[in-house]
């Protein structure tokens, strides 16, 4: 069940200023438009696609004819004992075809080259969505940097402003000399705390300008009646299932094991004796100017037959390279297990922090109503003397705190969610399309 929280950003946000009342502020559609046309690990992904594409072809041929041609020309001076020399120039030229009819290692190593195939489309699947996931967090760390200088700039505005006043009842003698260098210390946190928040600031522009190229002064922030809800299905043990048949570092195991699996058959096959179809035609010019007086004709050679290789001694090699095979099997079956566990594990994890971020979100919803009647009351008790200056500024940077805390949960709940997806192997451009749709118009 979805929970709509609308909640009022005049009443809860003053004194702040939004985070979206920067100039040329992007929305994330178009941040990710940006990065995919510029960042180079977009592109680096998309050319690794095409290298992909050939890893059949490359591991197939092993398994097809080869054909050959040759030619040579040569200049050839001939000084036979008894004969004057002569010049001829000699021409050849032929083809040769082989066939394997049986070669169990190159079959394998075909193999080889499906499995690793569907080991590399795992891995640029998830190197698409640690992509997207990167472009999403790169976009709401700059908003969150953004929400947290404003609300150091209030709270240092605030307190400020506690701290005239407690300077002037100082004076005055209603407040003692503690009072003023109370209000002091806390003024100078809050101006530690400001410098601080403009430097993530300068961090978060800085990374966001990289990725898409461009200078970025702010981005849009999400839109107050933000569509809060458990994730669909809210079910948890259907994420988990979904984790395990599409995780992208799973699938990439898998087919490291398969890839480990032909890997091993291959090398164990290089005992085995391989049969070879082979076909020759060559063609050798004769000699017409032959110093002897005798000319030989032109020659033409046809081969066609079969070559048997029995493999007998290598030094030991072909044992040690099915040994390493096994091991390295053995290697890729436990990675195998270990991911399948990751993906399980992060599965559960995740989901537990989207519905907990749903709860945080109402939670911090209501703590900003709260804080601000305590520092109203705390304020008065002040004014009537029952309260110290230490009771209004704990209050307030309890009203700053919860208003952080609020923005900070509604960020957590939207980048989990990507990454829930992304550990179920379901994140997708139209995953960050759809949160877009979130943010103010």
């Amino acid at each position: 069940m979805k929970l709509k929280l609308a909640l009022s950003i005049a009443t809860l946000l003053t004194p702040l200023v939004s985070a979206t009342s920067f100039a040329d502020t992007l929305t994330l559609s178009e941040t990710l438009e940006r990065a995919k046309a510029h960042d180079p690990q977009w592109s680096a992904i998309q050319h690794a696609d095409e290298a992909n594409r050939e890893t059949s072809n490359i591991t197939r041929a092993g398994i097809l004819p080869k054909l050959n041609a040759q030619a040579a020309v040569a200049k050839i001076r001939s000084n036979p004992d008894g004969f004057p020399s002569s010049d001829r120039t000699s021409r050849t030229y032929g083809a040769s075809l082989s066939q394997p009819l049986f070669n169990l290692e190159a079959w394998h190593t075909y193999k080889i080259g499906q499995a690793t195939l569907t080991m590399l489309d795992a891995q640029l699947k998830g190197s698409e969505e640690e992509f997207l996931l990167r472009v999403a967090t790169t976009y709401f760390e700059l908003l969150r940097a953004k929400v947290q200088l404003e609300t150091s700039r209030a709270e240092e505005s605030a307190i400020s402003r506690q701290l005239e006043q407690t300077k002037q009842r100082f004076k005055v003698g209603l407040v003692p000399k503690t009072d003023v260098q109370e209000a002091q210390s806390a003024y100078d946190l809050s101006v530690a705390g400001r410098i601080g928040s403009e430097a993530a600031v300068q961090v978060a522009q800085r990374n966001i300008a990289t990725l898409t190229q461009s200078s970025v002064e702010g981005v849009k922030d999400l839109q107050t009646n933000l569509p809060i809800g458990a994730p669909q299905p809210s079910d948890q043990n259907e994420w988990i299932k979904r984790a395990l048949e599409n995780n992208a570092a799973l699938t990439a195991a898998l087919g490291a094991e398969q890839v480990a699996s032909e890997t091993y058959k291959a090398k164990r096959a290089g005992h085995a004796p391989t049969l070879n179809l082979a076909g020759s035609y060559g063609y050798a010019n004769g000699n017409k100017n032959n110093a002897s007086g005798f000319a030989t004709p032109d020659s033409t050679q046809t081969q066609i037959g079969l070559e048997l290789t029995v493999p007998i001694y290598n030094g030991g090699a072909v044992s040690a390279l099915r040994r390493q095979a096994l091991s390295q099997y053995y290697q890729a079956k436990d990675q195998v297990e270990f991911s399948r566990q990751s993906a399980d594990l992060n599965a559960a994890n995740l989901y537990l922090m989207v519905t907990t971020h749903v709860q945080r979100v109402e939670a911090y919803a209501q703590s900003i109503r709260s804080a601000e009647s305590a520092l109203v009351a705390t304020q008065a008790g002040y004014d009537a003397g029952t309260r110290t200056v230490v009771d209004v500024l704990n209050a307030q940077r309890s009203v700053y705190a919860a208003r952080s805390n609020y923005a900070n949960a509604r960020y957590d709940y939207v980048i989990d969610s990507l990454r829930l997806k992304q550990v179920a192997g379901i994140l997708g451009s139209a995953d960050l399309v759809a949160v877009n749709d979130w943010l103010e118009k």
